[in-house]
């Protein structure tokens, strides 16, 4: 262990950062805290490169990730957030510059954002998605597979050869890494965002008045805001059918725009959102609120200003959601659809949340009627910002210290 007098430890964190996507906050909220306790560099995976597939744009990217690697060496320990779309589109692009990353490291983390699993390919839902939806679903499932195999293989190298950690954010995802494929150092603990006393500034001081879409809605307006891209896992048809069972009082908030990557050259509208549009006729037009992406604290005031915040998510085999972390911080009123993700974070933070099934309109209508769970200020989270640094802290100094001993004996 390092001393009082010894150098504070030196952590490279490798993840999206100036960008407008969740990973990005989430390293945006984890480093200033982290920096108390350690030097801490962040190195911004490049969107713009690693994303095109263009010839010798792709090249560059590769480029730029090997610069990062070759920069990763001079580092006590190193922590990649991986969602695997930040590196690249296609399997074998991305897991190899993610064993570039790997090797370069000589003390290691991963964070992993979503844990592929390598199943059978579900032909019963391939087959009902018809000729084109069918085709889709067959590339997805061979897609997650190649993921998942090359995943588990560059990690078990990382463990051979160097200090390794795994951090994954619920206890069944760490369950299966330890007992399933036996890695020996896994860590879990769900997103965390905003530490309690800035979570409390915020409920305290947001207003309705910070969101002129919405300034001027009668003072009993209930507020029920969804958060986060625009994207067809949401379930947001499923709000839209909701609120049309609901009072005209109440009013849905969409903060979120379509993620860049989905637009297509000449495109008039993307087809989800097109979707949306759609079934905000018949008057829902008037209370159904398009209201933007706002950035990381804006985000937050927003969510604070709702009277509940909804995650009608699909199962998606998602394992992780920042705006639910990011809800529960604040103290707001959450209802949330019964996936396996959702379902897991009640058990670890019970009574912070009402729970519906899956593409129940219905449900979700009641569920926002009735009274529910809404924690003041989200006071006593059993997992906060403090017991996630505190984790990234121990795990890092002790895989460091791992490393140079390593280094001394060799």
């Amino acid at each position: 262990m390092r001393g009082d007098g010894a150098p504070r430890l030196r952590l490279a964190i490798v993840s999206t950062y100036d960008e407008l996507c969740g990973i990005a906050s989430y390293t945006r909220a984890l480093v200033p805290l982290l920096e108390a306790s350690m030097e801490v560099e962040v190195f911004d995976l490049d969107q713009g490169l690693l994303l095109n597939t263009q010839g010798r744009i792709s090249a560059l990217g590769d480029r730029h990730v090997e610069e990062i690697a070759a920069r990763l060496r001079d580092f006590d320990a190193v922590n990649i957030q991986l969602e695997f779309g930040t590196l690249g589109l296609a399997p074998p692009q991305i897991l190899r510059r993610l064993g570039w990353l790997l090797e370069a490291a000589r003390a290691l983390t991963l964070t992993l954002h979503r844990v592929p699993e390598p199943e059978g390919l579900p032909w019963g839902a391939i087959l009902a998605g018809g000729v084109r939806g069918g085709f889709d679903r067959f590339v997805a499932a061979v897609h997650e597979a190649r993921l998942a195999r090359g995943l588990h293989r560059l990690m078990r190298q990382a463990e051979r050869t160097r200090p390794f950690g795994i951090i994954v954010h619920g206890a069944r995802e760490a369950r299966l890494l330890r007992d399933l494929h036996g890695y020996r150092t896994v860590e879990h603990h769900p997103l965390a965002f905003l530490p309690a006393e800035a979570a409390r500034a915020l409920r305290q001081s947001a207003t309705r008045a910070d969101f002129p879409q919405i300034a001027a809605l009668p003072p009993d307006a209930v507020l029920v805001g969804i958060f986060g891209f625009l994207s067809p896992y949401k379930g947001i048809e499923t709000a839209i059918e909701a609120l049309r069972l609901l009072p005209e009082t109440h009013h849905l908030l969409l903060f979120g725009n379509v993620h860049a990557q989905r637009y297509r050259p000449h495109q008039a509208i993307d087809p989800y959102l097109k979707r949306l549009v759609e079934a905000c006729g018949g008057g829902m037009f008037k209370r159904v609120h398009f209201m933007g992406s706002p950035g990381d604290a804006a985000f937050a005031r927003a969510m604070a200003v709702c009277d509940v915040v909804a995650m009608p998510y699909l199962e998606v085999g998602q394992t992780s959601s920042g705006a639910i972390a990011i809800a529960l911080e604040l103290g707001c009123r959450v209802v949330a659809s019964r996936t396996r993700n959702f379902l897991q974070l009640d058990r670890a933070m019970p009574g912070r949340m009402a729970l519906f099934d899956v593409g129940n309109p219905v449900e979700l209508a009641q569920r926002i009627l009735a009274p529910g769970p809404r924690p003041a200020d989200g006071a006593g989270l059993p997992f906060d910002t403090a017991t996630n640094t505190a984790l990234y802290c121990r795990l890092h100094q002790r895989l460091a210290d791992e490393g140079s001993a390593q280094l001394r004996v060799a």
